[in-house]
């Protein structure tokens, strides 16, 4: 009974693992994480962040759309 628990739990420890890390790749980038700490205070608009991190928009829109599908941030128009 315990080999099947512990089966379970190394289970979902290896799929809770691959959410990490696609989370931590996301934090990996240094322009990612200077947009991302751009934004603590307050919400930005693309324009913002572009001139605040030196990004090109089309830089800062991709960024933020792969940060967007990973759950990290909630776009508005």
């Amino acid at each position: 009974m315990k080999s099947q628990a512990k089966d379970k739990s190394l289970f979902e420890l290896r799929k809770q693992s691959e959410g990490v890390a696609a989370l931590l790749k996301q934090l990996s980038h240094p322009q990612r994480l200077l947009i991302l700490c751009s934004m603590v205070e307050g919400e930005k608009s693309v324009g913002e962040i572009e001139e605040a991190c030196g990004a090109s928009q089309s830089a800062v829109s991709q960024f933020l759309n792969g940060m967007r599908l990973e759950g990290l941030i909630e776009p508005r128009r």
